[in-house]
């Protein structure tokens, strides 16, 4: 199978490992899910059929050797397939769709949005689109719409150095009050101030 290709043609490829091999499928269509979902709860008894039906036509490249009974491996790859596809168990979509609301917000998503939103394009024609031709889009639709993109970042804090002038004039005011007998503690004690100051500041 050449997967370059299949990328293209099917935007998400599956793989379901077996022991006799690995079995490599696509999702169905929301077209093709209702139809087969719309099938099974009219008429229960085709589901077999149903099941080998989901597998020929999903089923993209396989590893298998065809002397395996594929009945289980059928139902198997079968039931993956539509739990994929559509919407099985209410609580699981909307987990699901919680997920994809998180993608969006990249900043590749957004700029398809607008895009989409400004020209009236669906999302697969802008995909076609070269890197720069979309961004000359981008800045089109900024425009027409009225809304720059932003992106939100972490802004670094700023480094403040040691203010040596400051501590330079404290130190000044100890050396002034030579006379003083307590001069020297003083200046001792203002000088392993800013000895600490200096650490402190380079240690930030």
């Amino acid at each position: 199978m050449d997967v370059f290709q299949a990328k293209k043609e099917h935007r998400s490829l599956y793989a379901t490992d077996f022991q006799s091999g690995t079995v490599v499928w696509r999702p169905l269509s929301q077209r093709e899910y209702r139809a087969y979902r719309d099938l099974a709860w009219q008429s229960p008894e085709m589901v077999p059929e149903i099941e080998e039906q989901i597998f020929e036509d999903c089923v993209l490249d396989s590893s298998i050797p065809d002397s395996t009974d594929l009945g289980g491996i059928v139902t198997t790859v079968a039931y993956q397939v539509i739990s994929v596809s559509g919407v099985i168990n209410p609580m699981q979509a909307l987990g699901q769709l919680a997920t994809w609301r998180a993608e969006i917000n990249t900043l590749d998503e957004q700029m398809v949005l607008l895009v989409c939103k400004a020209f009236r394009y669906t999302p697969e024609e802008v995909e076609k689109l070269d890197f720069q031709e979309f961004l000359r889009r981008v800045a089109m639709a900024e425009v027409m719409l009225g809304a720059l993109i932003q992106v939100e970042t972490e802004e670094a804090p700023v480094e403040q150095g040691v203010d040596f002038d400051k501590d330079s004039k404290e130190l000044n005011k100890f050396r002034q009050r030579e006379g003083d007998g307590s001069a020297l503690e003083d200046r001792k004690s203002a000088a392993l101030d800013l000895r600490k100051k200096f650490h402190a500041q380079r240690g930030a």
